[in-house]
């Protein structure tokens, strides 16, 4: 996703050149909107799997290593799980933003962020997960 990115030197500062980016609006709310839209497409179907007996696994990608982080993703995924019936058995966040690529868990059956024993890092290589 495209992002502005500010330049500015500040004499003040010894004149360095000094990089920055921002986001337009409340990054908090703008992630959570994400999330929920996310769950509201991805749950519903989910949940039929998981009527049939199956394990449902849902994985949220993000390629987004300045806006989007652990802790971030986990904290707006807890807070719209509270608002939902039809959550899936697991769920996991994967940073494509890096090589290798690296997940995390955030829900484990019953088991939300803190409360999984093993959250991660995993690291998600060409030849399979390794911890």
């Amino acid at each position: 996703m495209p992002f502005d990115v500010t330049l500015h030197r500040d004499a003040s500062d010894g004149s360095e050149l000094i990089i920055f980016q921002c986001t337009p609006g409340d990054l908090y709310a703008l992630r959570r909107d994400r999330i929920r839209e996310a769950l509201d497409r991805k749950c519903p179907k989910l949940w039929q799997e998981k009527a049939s007996g199956r394990i449902s696994v849902l994985i949220l990608e993000s390629d987004d290593i300045a806006l989007a982080n652990r802790m971030a993703v986990t904290d707006a995924v807890v807070a719209e799980l509270c608002a939902r019936n039809d959550a899936p058995d697991i769920i996991i966040w994967a940073r494509t933003s890096t090589h290798p690529w690296k997940a995390w868990l955030i829900k484990d059956g019953s088991r939300v962020s803190q409360q999984v024993p093993d959250t991660g890092p995993f690291i998600l290589a060409s030849k399979g997960v390794t911890a």
